[in-house]
């Protein structure tokens, strides 16, 4: 036990030096740093403690997204920061501009700017530059007057809140409060500072196309305006979001964790022996949090897209006893065909591991409140970032921006919020990714799943599998750019 100990300790140290503050912090209650959580499940909730948070700041908002859309979370999100900004409120806002994500444009910024918002892109290199724009920054953060967060899988748009009537996701946040949400500001400002953030060039087409220009302008300054209908949907969800927030509970963490990959990287950095240990923190941390898991290991994550060392670490645990549960995406309720096609490619090798693998089928999770009946016929994804770590003297979880796959292992930066010690912050999490598997299905070989809730066989597909055939003719090709998903 003495040699356990000390090893743990040693890990520890090794962590803090190579991961330095604000990039890994650990805080204890018994240190007097005591750390509020509450798990946001709920999509819709998690919206409006968003709108909530924005209404009562006094100081500073900080947003960082990797995804920001112009539908309508996005513009009322919008309204609300340029109303905070009239009351005095400093508002900073980055968003990844990724090619795949970014929906705002030079047009956009000018508007945000205009009206008092500190806008800054990350990594705004050209998409001729290939390789440059491999390293995005996938991290989700939104945080007030330095003492409240909200941190996990969600961006801004409506299919993460499950609002959409054509996508939706499930989810999950962690608001906290406390001194950790300092370490996160922290970290937020290393990220927003750094030298690969930069406000984007305005457009200066009113000089030479001014016709050209007021459209495109006119165009932006849509996101200032909602219409009578949008007014009243807003009015329906905050009654229904509120009613939901009031169902849910603030636990202490006795030890909280947070750890994120440092910004900045580029081609440059990206080929040097010591890109890992000079970027890659939470891939690390992870990894000690499993090394030190000796009974269960719970994990719920869009994309499971393993690696052979990813495999020899899954295979050591389960060869020491540990069950191992996994609940993704099956290709019908997945947006992203090449990371289903490698999946259903790696069935085999998961099973043999000893992988639990359960698949979400697509449709709608009975137990979030929907607001709209449509919202219900949707398409339904899992997007959450969630691992259980689960040992005979101790339970830990993360929820964050992490996704099992190489992007978030060596490409994309990531975020994760770690607690241990509080067996009721646990359950909150364990209860709901346990009632969405009951909700998936079991697979039991390359072909074959039985559906959790009747054991009745399941189409291992999912509901929405109509992209099979073009899912099988593209394999090969996605196999072959396997190291970029």
């Amino acid at each position: 036990m003495r040699l356990l100990l000390l090893g743990l300790l040693l890990i520890g140290t090794v962590r803090a030096q190579v991961s330095p503050y604000p990039f890994y912090d650990i805080q204890k209650q018994s240190d007097g740093q005591e750390n509020f959580m509450t798990i946001l499940n709920s999509g819709l909730a998690s919206y409006v403690k968003r709108i909530n948070l924005i209404r009562k700041a006094k100081d500073s908002i900080e947003l960082e997204y990797y995804v920001f859309n112009k539908d309508f979370s996005g513009k009322v999100l919008i309204q609300e920061l340029v109303k905070a900004v009239n009351r005095g409120v400093k508002v900073r806002l980055l968003i990844d501009n990724s090619v795949a994500a970014v929906k705002f444009d030079r047009y956009d910024a000018e508007v945000l700017i205009e009206n008092g918002i500190n806008f800054k892109f990350y990594n705004s290199a050209s998409n001729f530059r290939l390789s440059a724009i491999q390293y995005r920054n996938h991290r989700k953060v939104f945080i007030i007057d330095n003492m409240e967060a909200i941190v996990g899988g969600r961006n801004i748009s409506d299919k993460y809140y499950e609002i959409s009537r054509e996508e939706n996701y499930l989810d999950r946040d962690i608001f906290v409060t406390g001194p950790i949400v300092k370490t996160i500001k922290e970290s937020f400002n290393k990220y927003f500072n750094n030298q690969i953030s930069n406000t984007p060039k305005l457009p200066k087409s009113y000089k030479v196309q001014p016709r050209n220009y007021f459209k495109k302008k006119n165009l932006a300054m849509e996101l200032l305006v909602l219409s009578q209908s949008d007014q009243q949907k807003l009015v329906d969800l905050e009654l229904l979001g509120n009613m939901l927030l009031s169902r849910t509970t603030p636990y202490i963490c006795p030890v909280t964790t947070f750890s994120t990959d440092r910004p900045g990287a580029t081609p440059t950095s990206g080929a040097k022996p010591n890109y890992s240990n000079k970027f890659r923190y939470l891939r690390k941390t992870i990894q000690e949090k499993v090394a030190e898991t000796n009974k269960r290991l719970t994990i719920e994550s869009p994309y499971f897209l393993t690696t052979r060392a990813t495999r020899k670490i899954l295979r050591d645990l389960n060869s020491k006893g540990v069950d191992i549960k996994v609940y993704t995406n099956s290709l019908g309720s997945s947006s992203q065909l090449y990371i289903s096609s490698n999946l259903y490619s790696d069935i085999k090798k998961l099973l043999k591991i000893g992988i639990d693998l359960n698949l979400h089928q697509g449709s709608y999770y009975e137990r979030n409140a929907i607001y709209d009946p449509e919202v219900k016929k949707s398409k339904w994804g899992i997007h959450s970032k969630t691992i259980l770590f689960e040992s005979d003297d101790n339970k830990e979880f993360m929820i964050g921006s992490y996704n099992i796959d190489n992007r978030s292992s060596f490409f994309n930066t990531e975020l994760g919020l770690f607690c241990k010690g509080s067996d009721d912050l646990f359950e909150v999490v364990q209860d709901d990714i346990e009632n969405r598997i009951n909700k998936g299905m079991k697979v039991i070989s390359k072909q074959e799943a039985k559906d959790n809730e009747t054991n009745e066989p399941a189409n291992i597909y999912g509901y929405w599998s109509e992209k099979l055939i073009k899912m099988k003719i593209l394999t090969l090709p996605f196999r072959l750019i396997r190291f970029l998903l």
